[in-house]
């Protein structure tokens, strides 16, 4: 059993390139989903957050199918 003391770290990497092109990669989602509230498109972002939370179940039943199921 994990204690607080123990999370896991956020560190994508070691490579300082791809820790920045994670960043890129989420300042964009977050312009793409400011414009989407902007434009009123709350059915779009439903659906992108359908999607996001069926692929963390997702990935959560391949890390660990017993705990998962």
């Amino acid at each position: 059993m994990r204690t607080i003391g123990t999370l896991p770290s956020l560190r994508v990497s070691r490579n300082p390139l791809v820790s920045f092109g994670f960043l890129v990669a989420v300042m964009y989602a977050a312009y793409q989903v400011a414009q989407a509230i902007l434009a009123n498109d709350l059915t779009g972002l439903g659906f992108v957050a359908v999607l996001g939370l069926g692929g963390a179940v997702f990935i959560a039943v391949l890390n660990d199918w017993r705990r998962g199921l």
